[in-house]
């Protein structure tokens, strides 16, 4: 006897306005000489939401988690490069806003960022893979932040060009 799997219907039908932002969006994706637009849809939910929707739904274990989880996040930063290259983006700009949103909102992985790997190994455990970071390190491993616990040289942090707005609003 064979198990019949369940299947899921799912259909999206929007008419955005074709000079709105989404029908600028749609009409690129529909329009794409390479990416068939259903392809490239389900490619982009699945690099944002596939790890969590795995994790929610109990469907794997935890190893199983992690590596789904730094598939996505490996997905997400090959479009970074990817818009960064067409677009002809600033890298250090993009250096500085990975510096501001890791410092400002994942305090335990900005050491990784930073190379400060044995700090991070201590506060994250085994859940992070500094090889998986090496290899976006690069010439960040030398430098040092301050830290409470010991005085650290912050002179290799380079932060010509630099631009303190990208870090958010300051109140005073």
């Amino acid at each position: 006897m064979s198990k019949t799997r369940e299947r899921i219907a799912y259909q999206l039908r929007c008419q955005p306005y074709a000079d709105s932002d989404d029908g600028i969006l749609l009409n690129y994706l529909l329009n794409h000489p390479v990416y068939d637009p259903k392809e490239a849809a389900f490619k982009a939910y699945k690099a944002f939401w596939k790890a969590l929707a795995y994790s929610a739904a109990g469907a794997a274990d935890s190893e199983r988690n992690k590596q789904l989880g730094w598939d996505c996040i490996n997905a997400l930063l090959n479009q970074v490069d990817h818009i960064s290259a067409c677009l002809e983006l600033n890298r250090q700009q993009l250096g500085s806003l990975l510096v501001a949103r890791g410092c400002a909102h994942h305090t335990e992985c900005s050491p990784h960022f930073l190379g400060l790997k044995s700090q991070a190994a201590s506060a994250v455990g085994s859940d992070f893979s500094p090889e998986l970071s090496s290899n976006l390190i690069g010439e960040t491993d030398s430098v040092a932040v301050e830290t409470d616990e010991e005085e650290v040289d912050d002179s290799g942090l380079d932060l010509a060009g630099f631009d303190p707005a990208m870090v958010g609003p300051t109140f005073s």
